[in-house]
């Protein structure tokens, strides 16, 4: 019998860090244990709040590693051609083998 596994994510903005400064997180679990803590990507060109409009979907778990899609300019109420348009791409970060591994996550399975 094959193990279920679910991928979810918490988003964290404005966490106060040691250095006094407010960075936004975005945390992966693994069946409610994190295997994953990254920086919300931001554009430097941008002023605050504006900064962080990237929309990240299609994340995924494969290997190893968490694939995502990420996409700049997203708003709501655009069409499909204007969504079309904008730029797009896809980027990965790895997890943890060891903690892969406790969980009995299988190499080559796709969540």
């Amino acid at each position: 019998m094959e193990k279920e596994f679910k991928l979810t994510k918490k988003y964290q903005f404005r966490k106060k860090c040691k250095d006094g400064c407010s960075r936004n997180y975005i945390i992966y679990f693994l069946n409610g244990v994190q295997i994953l803590k990254q920086k919300y990507p931001f554009d430097e060109k941008r002023e605050p709040p504006y900064d962080a409009k990237v929309s990240i979907s299609e994340d995924y778990l494969l290997n190893g590693y968490i694939h995502q899609t990420r996409v700049y300019g997203l708003r709501c109420g655009m069409s499909e051609e204007q969504r079309s348009k904008l730029k797009s791409r896809e980027v990965k970060f790895p997890v943890s083998k060891k903690v892969l591994n406790e969980m009995g996550v299988p190499k080559d399975l796709k969540i």
